[in-house]
């Protein structure tokens, strides 16, 4: 395989170009360019590259692996430039020939009428010895010369001091699209499918890796799934067998290159490679433990180019090849000392973060919650190695109040919301065990948090939040933070259940108790006013909700300082909710608009801006604009695909609003289809989420559009089950009034007169039910539209 390195060689052409032009160009001051970079990356294969492309060169080749004496390092020099053997000097004073040796290979070369490209491959043997400075030594004296240039690899940095013409690189590995069109060459008959993506992903850009994969794929002995499995479940055991060369086995290449630091590293190392995801210095000191040297270590591991640069804000990695090596061959002597450290460094940032998306810094925050997911998705599963140290801070992580404004949201994807469904299953288990009810409640009220925000299931959330309550309800009850979220979080839940009576009790709980603790601009009490402000206005106490929306709105510019945050966003879209309650379209709009603009400019999180893209294509079919707001909606329920099986209650609103916009369009059929989904995703909940009321009257109304006039009386009588239950959550809700409208208009079609009637005279009741509700003279003209206007 090692024979064929130079007819496999694709890609580098920055790297090439960039060592070519300072080595040959006139202008460049580079007489000596040194190649560093993780073992196998390729570096010897790019320099024997860059000399078949430099003709005007005599190059002369030294290999520096495994030499042990000083004189070694000159002996291939000795030879091809001096033409003279260093065996008869074998037994004479190695070091006073040394010097001699070099000034006689220097003044050779400055004698020389050619140009000379002097290449030491594999410079880590020395650099890592006793030899370190006659290396530096050789290299500045060569550097010297005009007519000589000198061309250097190695994976350990060599302790050069700055000078003008020498010029360090670090390798990395190959680009997604070098590693692709190396597979490509190696494997043409290969197809390039998902699978062939997935080998080059598993490859991780080494080019010995995807070599010896190839050769894997060619022999036909594995099918390309088996392989791939294999690379994905026992990557060295798979690149390590026997019948290839002993030099080109992927666990004894990188063991060697492992075992060359000393053991205190090794055991170090051990500790980082703990870290799945990249890291920044802090990190990696910190789970290294107190001592001193650690820094040294950590410099010590980056210069042999164990730990890399990653990116530009000053992050590091492992390559993932070495991570397997030492998760199977460095195994850390103290397992549950490092697991402890794991979760305290980033259950702190976590909470450090979370706290900053609350505010100015919010893009930052972002920022790094997304470098750190997978450390998060680490610290979250690592639940399952709790003991008695970590207990506590597992369960602060599962009370946490998370920003659901931000795409970072740790349960946000349906494979971290069933990774958080495992987290807080265990963390119940632990409280239990532990028989601190206090803590359950906690957990309890996260765990509800989690299935209504990111679920959607708000009648299982509701469970959870009531199951906590009973707990706090059954001991000695402490007014405290935790109490107060439990409060707003039941509020806000059952208020998107169209409760909103008894959601604004909870949330009156909640607020008094920020109160009484002292709170102004915090995050808690904030969300408390914006909730509160939301289902007043759905009760039609536009006074009260008006008040309480522009005090959160005026509290929460205080506290973040900018309108560019995606809570902002969302509050401007509350607004506009307002206005539109008001009646007031236009205003409406702009605030949906300018909402939704925020939250796209500063990356909010799917479900906030989808909220947002709904209520603007409800005002848009509203001001009869119904393509404009399928445009809208189609773009939408694209990104929603990302979100199987979460955001059940988004996708439900997503689907009505299409409905309604068919239905202005008179697209009857297409409508029945989305208003069907918006009620089939009520799911097992409908039976008492009333919200599903208004999605109902909607389909019943397009079914008489389409002369299924039975199947609308049908799904009409079965909402008026909720009846009684509707009215007493929301007195002023008008869903009840529509339903008897339906109702009698489908009999009356049918020529079901007496049915009719008696719904009809039902409806007339419900009417003058509703007088007594709206007592002012602008909610009273909703009513006579609703039933007078229909008649």
């Amino acid at each position: 395989m090692t024979n064929c390195i130079m007819a496999d060689f694709v890609g580098r052409v920055k790297e090439i170009q960039d060592i070519t032009k300072r080595l040959i160009s006139q202008s460049s001051t580079s007489i000596v360019v040194i190649v560093y970079g993780l073992r196998a990356v390729g570096k010897s294969s790019l320099v024997r590259q860059i000399c078949h492309r430099i003709q005007d060169f005599e190059v002369e080749w030294v290999d520096l692996k495994n030499v042990g004496e000083e004189i070694k390092i000159l002996e291939p020099l000795a030879l091809s430039i001096l033409k003279e053997s260093l065996s008869l000097l074998r037994h004479e004073d190695i070091h006073e020939v040394f010097d001699g040796l070099v000034n006689r290979i220097l003044t050779t070369l400055k004698n020389s009428q050619k140009k000379h490209l002097i290449v030491f491959d594999n410079m880590e043997d020395v650099v890592e010895s006793e030899l370190s400075v006659d290396m530096e030594k050789v290299i500045y004296s060569l550097a010297s010369l005009k007519n000589t240039r000198i061309l250097a690899t190695s994976t350990t940095k060599l302790p050069l001091a700055q000078h003008p013409d020498i010029f360090e690189m670090t390798l990395g590995p190959l680009s997604l699209k070098d590693s692709q069109d190396l597979l490509c060459k190696l494997c043409p008959s290969l197809e390039k499918d998902q699978k062939f993506y997935k080998i080059v992903d598993l490859c991780e850009g080494l080019p010995l890796v995807l070599q010896m994969t190839a050769a894997e794929i060619n022999a036909g002995d594995l099918t390309v799934e088996e392989i791939i499995y294999l690379l994905s479940q026992c990557r060295l055991k798979l690149l390590s067998q026997e019948f290839y060369p002993s030099t080109e086995r992927l666990a004894p290449v990188y063991l060697a290159f492992l075992h060359r630091m000393s053991k205190p590293l090794q055991e170090k190392l051990s500790m980082i490679n703990y870290i799945p995801g990249t890291f920044d210095e802090k990190e990696a000191l910190g789970i290294m433990g107190p001592e001193s040297t650690n820094t040294e270590h950590l410099r010590s591991a980056m210069n042999r180019h164990v730990i890399q640069n990653y990116g530009v804000h000053q992050r590091f990695n492992i390559h993932g090849i070495l991570r397997d090596c030492i998760s199977e061959y460095m195994l850390i002597k103290d397992l549950p000392l490092v697991r402890g450290r794991f979760c305290r460094i980033f259950s702190e940032i976590l909470q450090e973060l979370e706290n900053k998306s609350f505010t100015s810094d919010y893009q930052r925050a972002l920022c790094q919650l997304n470098m750190e997911q997978q450390n998060f998705n680490k610290l979250l599963t690592d639940v399952l190695h709790c003991t008695s140290d970590t207990y506590h801070i597992f369960v602060n992580i599962a009370s946490f109040q998370f920003n659901l404004t931000t795409p970072a949201f740790l349960f946000n994807s349906p494979d971290s919301y069933e990774m958080g469904m495992m987290f807080f299953k265990e963390c119940l288990r632990l409280t239990q065990q532990h028989k601190n009810k206090y803590d359950s409640s906690k957990v309890l009220s996260g765990l509800g948090s989690v299935i209504t925000n990111i679920k959607g299931d708000y009648i299982l959330g509701e469970h959870h939040y009531r199951n906590a309550l009973r707990i706090r309800q059954g001991g000695q009850t402490v007014r405290d933070c935790s109490l107060a979220f439990l409060y707003q979080s039941l509020g806000w839940n059952l208020g998107c259940q169209g409760k909103s009576q008894q959601a604004i009790v909870f949330l009156e709980k909640a607020l008094t108790i920020e109160i009484e603790l002292g709170m102004s601009l915090e995050n808690l009490i904030l969300n408390t006013l914006q909730s509160l402000a939301l289902f007043h206005l759905d009760l039609d106490h536009m006074d009260i909700g008006e008040k309480y929306q522009l005090e959160a709105l005026r509290r929460r510019r205080q506290a973040i300082g900018t309108d560019m945050h995606p809570i902002l966003g969302a509050m401007l879209n509350n607004v506009g909710e307002m206005y539109q309650k008001k009646g007031h379209i236009s205003q409406a709009e702009q605030y949906f608009r300018r909402g939704l603009e925020i939250k796209t400019q500063t990356n909010a999180a799917w479900k906030s801006i989808a909220l947002s893209e709904v209520n603007v294509a409800n005002i848009l079919t509203e001001s009869g604009r119904p393509d404009e707001a399928l445009e809208v909606l189609d773009s939408s329920m694209k990104r929603a695909g990302k979100f199987q099986n979460i955001y059940e209650d988004i996708r439900s609103l997503i689907s009505e609003c299409f409905g309604k916009a068919f239905m202005e369009k008179r697209m009857h059929k297409e409508a029945v289809g989305h208003f069907r989904k918006a009620v089939r995703r009520h799911g097992c909940s409908q039976s008492r989420d009333y919200g599903v009321l208004n999605s109902q009257c909607l389909l019943a109304e397009c079914l008489i559009g389409l002369k299924k006039h039975e199947e609308a009386i049908d799904l009409i009588n079965s909402a008026l089950r909720q009846k009684d239950a509707a009215i007493r959550h929301k007195p002023s809700t008008l869903n009840i009034l529509r339903c008897y409208r339906i109702l009698r208009n489908a009999q009356s079609a049918i020529g079901k007169y007496s049915d009719a009637h008696i719904s009809h005279e039902q409806g007339c009741r419900e009417y003058e039910r509703l007088k007594e509700c709206f007592y002012k003279e602008e909610g009273m003209e909703k009513v006579r539209i609703e039933w007078t206007d229909h008649t």
